[in-house]
């Protein structure tokens, strides 16, 4: 399976024909090859991953995490005016370049050291125009520097686009990409973990949008899940890392379901969903397994679904 489009095809869970033609002109501007760590290789990676794993300290949904996001975003915001508007200052420091990558259940290394963020770049065009084709706007909730939504703008200028996020910083980037790159960027701020407060409503037929932002609740999700339902979008899509679909009898899920419980990550988000669609309150759209991720952990997985 050398061919990138077949990879994307499986990774999605589409037939390879049901690539939108716009996904497939990215697919092909950049280099997807890559080769699988095996023998001492891949066990030297393990112990690596091991020790990293005992090493770490970090907990997701903590206090002291307003801060660094708060700072994290500012940085992000200096650079993007030290550099007078270059895109590559929104790239958020989670997505890794020159790492190591996980890619349909194996350890590989890339040849492009960017492997990850152009990764992205196809994902963000197979939401756009599977998911997101209809809608007038989209509303991203965690939106950090705007990079998401920067791409949808360029892609397609007559979308309404609204970013939120918890720390002044990233709103005030996002005004900062707005005006650079005179796109149709409303940011606000928005806490997830206290939805009620907001006076946000979504205009209609609009589309949600959650980028590794839900992560960080920890498993209080219902309120923001409520939120979402009580706006009645059109459509609500969810990139999010889901410890449920790891398989603990594999090794290297076992490795990234033991980091991401450790840290914290949000847990509970299909469930939730799916009580809804139990009680009749929503539709459960897509649910798939990306079988894509980072070094450590897999943060991309997809959710979709419509409030009823």
């Amino acid at each position: 399976m050398d061919n990138p489009y077949d990879k994307f095809a499986v990774s999605f869970g589409i037939e390879k024909h049901m690539l939108p033609k716009p996904t497939k002109k990215i697919i092909d501007a950049y280099d997807f090859s890559l080769q699988e760590i095996t023998g001492s290789d891949r066990d030297s990676l393990i112990i690596r991953i091991i020790e990293k794993i005992k090493a770490d300290k970090q907990k997701i949904a903590s206090f002291e995490r307003s801060q660094v996001w708060e700072t994290g975003w500012a940085e992000n915001l200096g650079l993007y005016l030290e550099s007078k508007g270059n895109p590559k200052a929104l790239v958020p420091k989670f997505i890794r370049s020159g790492e190591p990558i996980r890619w349909l259940g194996k350890y590989c290394k890339t040849e492009d050291e960017n492997f990850e963020l152009n990764y992205v770049s196809v994902l963000r065009s197979y939401l756009l125009e599977t998911y997101f084709s209809t809608v007038q706007s989209i509303y991203e909730f965690g939106a950090g520097t705007g990079f998401n939504l920067l791409h949808f703008g360029k892609l397609k200028p007559e979308l309404k686009l609204f970013g939120t996020d918890f720390v002044k910083s990233s709103v005030q980037l996002m005004h900062e990409v707005s005006k650079k790159e005179s796109i149709n960027l409303n940011p606000s701020l928005f806490d997830m973990i206290n939805p009620g407060k907001s006076r946000l409503e979504i205009a209609p037929n609009s589309g949600i949008l959650t980028f590794g932002s839900l992560e960080q609740l920890g498993s209080n999700l219902l309120p923001i899940i409520d939120y979402f339902h009580g706006q009645k979008p059109e459509i609500c899509v969810h990139i999010e890392p889901m410890i449920e679909l790891y398989n603990p009898l594999i090794l290297e899920d076992y490795l990234a379901a033991w980091f991401q419980g450790q840290r914290g990550y949000s847990s509970g988000l299909i469930r939730c969903i799916e009580d809804f669609e139990q009680s009749g309150k929503a539709k459960v759209v897509t649910k798939q397994r990306l079988n894509f991720g980072s070094l450590m952990m897999e943060g991309y997985n997809l959710l979709v679904w419509k409030p009823t």
